[in-house]
């Protein structure tokens, strides 16, 4: 019996890009702060911030602020700062921002305020800054945002407001965010529908709700023009219902871990054409009952760790959703760790499935063989 390993195409898209867009980021900023002066690293000031005090730090094009005990910036403070690319107010005191705060800042790309104390956004909270691309605004007390927070012409490619209090999300409030790929939204307060809320995000490829309250979406959730490629809801207690992902066929990724589901069924998947990931560990599934994973017609990575499985048949799968393509059918990696699989005749239907990862079966153990992995059992059994 033979089982082969492959890297297909969704092994290689879940590798986070914006964690390696970050990387390179950071990477230039080291190598600036090394080879120039530009590279404001270590900045000798202290406390609230206004026009002048930061005039030997003009040529700077990385400014680092945090943990200064800045709580207030007078409007105009940046205004000599004309080279500055990249911000950094980590860990201060900051209860709110303004738009006045940022003049001067033409060439701002990346603006860091996590950490802070910011408990509300006014209009035009980020102007005087046209060439803003990265917000960071995570672990602050933010309770609501709305839509003219953002500029309507604007660059802003990435929003991060993990770790606030948001609750709610009102129609259109990221509209003006027309090149957002990535929106971060984790772990706030988020419930209802939302609907309406991502109108417009054409370009969004990464959304994160995971760790929220969030239990019934609907097809209104993704209403409007929104073509998102890795959703992910994790941590919500969610109630999955028929047609929920209708809306989202250009998904490529859905993370459902710890959502407290039980049970799974194909009218959940209705829509998703294109997923190749999908992730539904931690959750309370005791069995799969026939044609679960039907309509997944390109799906390769399957995660059902840590549930309570104690058996797989082969009719979760709908057999007319594995195509053959040179020859060859569409490869899987079914990962079961952690699951009280029984090692016995009813995995019978595995031998031989050359389409099954190897590596995923290698990691799930047998409940009645405790120092037995699946793969060896199903190598044995043809000893």
């Amino acid at each position: 019996m033979v089982f082969v390993v492959s890297y297909s195409r969704a092994a290689a898209f879940k590798i986070d890009a914006t964690i390696h867009q970050r990387k390179l980021e950071v990477a230039k900023l080291l190598e600036k702060r090394d080879t120039k002066d530009n590279f404001c690293w270590k900045v000798d000031v202290v406390g609230d911030l206004y026009p002048g005090k930061l005039s030997e730090y003009k040529h700077c094009e990385y400014l680092g602020l945090t943990r200064k005990n800045i709580s207030q910036i007078a409007d105009g403070s940046f205004a000599e700062q004309e080279n500055l690319e990249s911000l950094n107010l980590y860990r201060n005191n900051l209860k709110t921002v303004r738009g006045g705060m940022w003049e001067g800042l033409k060439k701002m790309r990346n603006l860091n305020l996590q950490h802070n104390a910011i408990e509300g956004l006014p209009a035009h909270a980020f102007a005087h800054m046209p060439e803003l691309d990265h917000v960071e605004l995570e672990y602050n007390r933010i309770q609501a945002i709305r839509q003219d927070i953002w500029e309507p012409e604007n660059k802003i490619t990435s929003v991060r407001l993990r770790g606030n209090q948001i609750s709610y999300l009102p129609p259109g409030v990221f509209k003006n965010l027309k090149k957002l790929w990535e929106l971060d939204l984790k772990e706030n307060q988020l419930q209802g529908e939302m609907a309406g809320a991502f109108d417009g995000l054409s370009r969004l490829s990464f959304l994160n709700l995971e760790n929220n309250k969030l239990t019934e979406l609907s097809a209104q959730t993704w209403a409007g023009e929104f073509n998102v490629r890795s959703l992910m809801l994790s941590g919500n207690p969610l109630i999955l219902t028929p047609n929920m992902f209708q809306e989202v066929g250009q998904l490529n990724s859905l993370r459902l871990n710890s959502a407290n589901i039980s049970k799974l069924g194909p009218e959940f998947w209705v829509g998703l054409d294109n997923l190749l990931i999908l992730e539904i560990q931690s959750n309370n599934i005791h069995k799969l009952q026939p044609l679960t994973f039907s309509g997944l017609p390109k799906m390769e990575i399957l995660e059902l760790q840590d549930n309570r499985l104690t058996t797989i048949s082969q009719d979760i799968f709908d057999p007319n959703d594995f195509p053959e393509t040179d020859g060859h059918p569409r490869f899987i990696s079914l990962q079961l760790k952690g699951n009280p699989i029984q090692c016995d005749q009813s995995l019978d239907w595995m031998i031989g499935q050359d389409w099954l990862d190897s590596w995923a079966l290698k990691r799930a153990t047998c409940a009645d063989h405790p120092d037995m992995t699946l793969y060896t059992y199903l190598q044995c059994y043809t000893c």
